[in-house]
């Protein structure tokens, strides 16, 4: 049965993929520029321009234009500045190049989208009590994502979250965790810290499981080695070239605020359609931001909540039996990934390329059995809604339209309660530690 879906995702992914997505709604056009600068301008990255990401996702911005047209010739055509860009037109030469990469982008992560999907597969198989079930409703719910799907850099983040669960649970099988496995699994945690920052939120109950669960000082200090060398790795490397301006993406993110498609921007939204508020919409750092009186307060407050409901999710891991702990600590670490997305100043389309993945798991590996269709079907419900708001939202109704925003904070509600259903089903009937 596995084996059937998996041969119709593969296909269905590659219908839509042939059939491609729209242009404008690609961030191929804001990752090209980074490597136009660097592979034909010669520039260092993070030192001589701004990056929006983390060092560990630069390789898959950049390789594309290193195998582009016109190599090393571009930079004379590359608009100076926003308000450039936005007038000129251009040149052929600069089209053509970027038609190329964003092609090459594009067949980069359908790869690893495919792969991801085999993976997935394999963990549902060896793992997964509705195997089949859970299968469908990740390569289904993947799905309705496909506008963007290709055109982020997310199923990177998603493929390195996939590869350190299933290597986590493989290490524990059975009893004492394997050395090797392990520290495998730490190192794609660590990679996908330094290629989006949000798998940070995961340590924390990852920690506590290995800590409970494990005599081995080896495998302590091997697992902390090797999340360290994953993490802070990509960061040192380009480091010897840039110096401390790889952490200057750190400023970019703090510029922003309240962004539209959070439950704090929907909120304010809403609070301003009845005339409560007072709010407008402005583009910082690429987002779109509700700005308010309560904005500053709201930012504070995501922050807060996200801290307490990842510590919030670890104490059951503390107590609960042994022989729970691989599966017990990956479920939370998994839950703390959720909850970042629900509480979030900053909640993009794309999140859920991976927070819907990893939901997923959430339910599979989690959930008992009576309540695991309720929770497909929750997740499936998220990432419809998702797809309604963006893109089709943003183009036929527009952001000041009362109907998106009410959108989107049904969206962001149906979110919270269902971290928190998912939370207290997954982790609140645990039993005393052992």
């Amino acid at each position: 049965m596995l084996l059937r879906l998996a041969v119709l995702l593969v296909l269905l992914r590659a219908v839509f993929f042939a059939v491609g997505s729209p242009a404008l709604v690609s961030d191929a056009k804001f990752y090209f520029p980074y490597a136009v600068l660097a592979v034909d301008g010669g520039r260092v990255p993070y030192r001589d321009f701004l990056v929006e990401y983390p060092p560990g996702s630069w390789p898959l911005m950049v390789w594309p234009r290193w195998w582009g047209p016109a190599r090393g010739r571009l930079m004379n055509h590359l608009p100076q500045g926003d308000a450039a860009q936005a007038r000129q037109e251009p040149s052929p030469v600069l089209k053509r190049a970027y038609a190329h990469y964003r092609r090459l982008f594009r067949w980069q992560m359908f790869l690893l989208d495919v792969a991801a999907l085999v993976l997935m597969g394999w963990l549902l198989a060896r793992h997964g009590h509705a195997a089949p079930l859970a299968f469908a409703i990740y390569g289904a719910g993947t799905l309705t994502l496909v506008p963007i799907l290709y055109d982020r850099l997310d199923l990177g983040l998603w493929l390195l979250i996939l590869l350190g669960s299933l290597l986590w649970l493989e290490s524990w099988r059975p009893g004492e965790p394997r050395l090797g496995l392990l520290v495998a699994a730490a190192f794609c945690w660590g990679l996908g810290i330094a290629y989006k920052l949000v798998p940070v939120v995961a340590v924390p109950a990852l920690a506590v499981a290995l800590w409970r669960g494990s005599t081995s000082v080896r495998a302590r200090l091997g697992a902390l080695l090797a999340g360290a060398a994953g993490a802070l790795g990509p960061f040192v490397l380009l480091g010897l070239r840039a110096g401390w301006h790889v952490l200057d993406f750190l400023e970019y993110h703090a510029q922003r605020g309240t962004q539209y498609e959070s439950l704090w921007g929907a909120l304010q939204m809403m609070l301003g359609y009845g005339g409560y508020l007072r709010v407008q919409v402005a583009e910082v750092a690429k987002a779109v931001d509700v700005q308010s009186s309560l904005a500053p307060l709201l930012v504070k407050l995501s922050y807060a909540l996200t801290a307490a409901s990842v510590l919030a999710v670890c104490w059951p891991v503390l107590r609960c039996r042994r022989e729970e702990l691989p599966r017990r600590g990956l479920v939370a670490a998994a839950l703390g990934l959720l909850w970042l997305v629900a509480w979030g100043k900053v909640l993009s389309p794309q999140y859920f390329i991976w927070a819907g993945p990893v939901a997923v798991l959430v339910v599979t590996l989690g959930l008992p059995a009576r309540w695991q269709r309720v929770g497909y079907l929750g997740v499936f419900a998220v990432w419809l809604l998702t797809a309604a708001i963006y893109p089709w939202g943003y183009l036929y109704w527009g952001l000041a339209s009362f109907r998106l925003a009410a959108l989107v904070l049904a969206r962001n509600v149906l979110l919270v309660g269902l971290c928190g259903w998912l939370s207290w089903q997954s982790l609140g009937t645990t039993g005393t530690a052992g």
